[in-house]
């Protein structure tokens, strides 16, 4: 339930927004109102020329998406559907999906270490 990550201060410090679902992008490229891509309370009471203008506003906006998808992560090995969330996470990323495909072949081999 925990995590050491300082991403969502560098990100907030590099104007980046982490929109919910695995995905960042800098504020001043969302076009469309925050409110409609966040159900986050930062989201939803401040615009995104406020939230640009705050490196705390958006630093509290991308915790919480972080923190929101370990709460994905937690409902998804519940509901032993891990591999399926990976699946689905990584598909969006060819890179990632490279390595994710490598790393099952090796654990299913019983190689546990690269």
């Amino acid at each position: 339930d925990t995590m050491d990550s300082s991403a969502f201060i560098i990100t907030a410090a590099n104007k980046e927004y982490i929109i919910p679902g695995w995905k960042r992008m800098h504020i001043l490229e969302i076009e469309s109102e925050i409110s409609s891509l966040c159900p986050c309370d930062i989201c939803q009471k401040y615009s995104n020329s406020e939230v640009y203008k705050s490196r705390e506003l958006l630093s509290y906006h991308n915790i919480w998406a972080l923190w929101s998808q370990i709460e994905e992560i937690k409902i998804a090995i519940q509901e032993e559907q891990f591999e399926k969330y990976l699946d689905e996470r990584f598909r969006r990323h060819p890179w990632a999906m490279k390595a994710y495909e490598y790393a099952k072949i090796r654990h299913n081999m019983g190689l546990r270490s690269v």
